[in-house]
């Protein structure tokens, strides 16, 4: 008999690659800033750079209904044509499939707003690997922010001790551990035209597969009969 756990996933960075996201962000809606604006390419890096110091970590900041009201442009339909680009981490579907067959529950927990979030699930067909399917629009705080995690637990109780969570935020990461769990891991390469991230004091996944060396190990007879 196996110790059943939950595992919590991130999904951009983590369970998808995070070029994705940098394409959209870096270079698609800065192109049709400019394009829509008028202005130059060093005005909305400027703009960009000042509503990064200002709203990083922020619900604000993953959610496309704020930044198209910001930048006056239809985010969503910008990532609408672009979703080709939409694509997992290696091994993601392998991992999952993994999980869910020796019986632990998987779920997604992400700061994905409703609307990408549907987008990408549409297009990676991911979804049905998971209990629950958590954003952080749907909790009204960030992962970053301790209020997401005490949200959750009020309204999807786990267990703090076993539960797994695994994300590729340094700041999303220390907030679950001040929160109280103990099983955390990072990413090493987040998105696959980066290089790989330093390492820090999270273990860190190379491949999401790795994982997978670290299940519970089968109860012994008399362990089982104790439960």
């Amino acid at each position: 008999m196996m110790l059943k756990q939950i595992y919590m996933f991130d999904m951009d960075g983590t369970l998808l690659d995070l070029a994705y996201d940098d394409f959209v962000w870096n270079v698609k809606v800065p192109e049709y800033y400019v394009s829509t604006h008028s202005c130059s390419d060093n005005d909305i890096h400027h703009l960009m750079h000042q509503y990064h110091q200002q709203y990083k970590h922020t619900l604000s900041w993953y959610s496309t209904q704020f930044w198209s009201k910001k930048l006056q442009l239809d985010v969503v339909e910008i990532h609408r044509q672009h979703a080709k680009h939409i694509a997992t981490r290696p091994y993601c579907t392998e991992l999952l499939t993994e999980l869910t067959q020796q019986g632990h529950e998987c779920w997604l927990v992400t700061n994905a707003d409703i609307k990408t979030l549907n987008l990408k699930l549409e297009k990676t067909q991911i979804g049905h690997y998971f209990k629950h399917i958590i954003s952080s629009e749907d909790i009204g705080y960030a992962k970053e922010d301790a209020q997401f995690w005490h949200t959750l637990h009020t309204h999807l109780p786990f267990c703090i001790k076993s539960s797994v969570f695994i994300d590729d935020t340094a700041a999303v990461l220390q907030q679950a551990e001040q929160f109280g769990l103990k099983h955390l891991w990072s990413i090493t390469q987040p998105s696959s035209t980066r290089t790989i991230t330093a390492t820090h004091h999270y273990p860190m996944l190379d491949q999401l597969t790795d994982l997978l060396k670290f299940l519970p190990k089968p109860l012994k007879e008399h362990d089982e009969k104790s439960h």
